[in-house]
């Protein structure tokens, strides 16, 4: 969406570029996962290298990453964090599975399935990264110049703060952190 305001940027996620991985091989991203496990193929590895290029780069980029804060060069990147509640998530999650292209792979999926699918993607996530990354969280605010809860703030609102803050940031009046949740704006 934020592509629709920024045509003269180009977009990069490890998140499509792993799928897209796990599609070259015919395997959905969760058995590319355990397949990549079993046969040592570093996608970790693979995809740092891919952001840290990015920081060389002088094409304009939106970053898709977890992580792009702590391999993109400090001060070429404007970082935002999306959170939200589970439930509202775990929703999403389920609209998309079930809408996507796999969609009759997960046509039985309840919320509950999808809620549970998040908190463990998560925890495997965190412990991946605890590994990979002792030096940082990704779940630590301090990493990201904005926060925004997107369960408490409307879609076109989160792309309107994003947008802003964002020029402000490339303007050199961007000062701090925000966290944006529903009608709050705290400016830290």
């Amino acid at each position: 969406m934020l592509l629709e305001y920024l045509p003269d940027h180009k977009h990069f996620s490890t998140g499509d570029t792993a799928r897209a991985m796990a599609r070259q091989e015919g395997m959905t991203i969760e058995d590319y996962m355990i397949h990549a496990r079993q046969n040592h193929i570093a996608i970790d590895s693979i995809l740092d290298n891919a952001l840290r290029a990015l920081s060389d780069s002088k094409v304009k980029m939106i970053v898709d990453s977890r992580l792009g804060y702590y391999h993109l060069k400090p001060g070429s990147a404007f970082n935002v964090c999306l959170v939200g509640d589970i439930d509202i998530l775990a929703t999403r999650r389920l609209n998309d599975l079930q809408s996507g292209s796999d969609a009759e792979l997960y046509k039985n999926f309840t919320l509950e399935d999808a809620k549970q699918l998040i908190v463990a993607r998560d925890e495997k996530d965190m412990k991946k990264y605890r590994e990979l990354y002792p030096d940082t969280n990704c779940n630590d605010r301090k990493n990201y110049h904005l926060v925004i809860d997107t369960a408490t703030t409307p879609k076109n609102r989160v792309v309107t703060y994003i947008l802003l803050h964002y020029y402000y940031w490339q303007d050199g009046r961007f000062k701090g952190r925000v966290e944006i949740s529903g009608n709050s704006i705290m400016y830290l």
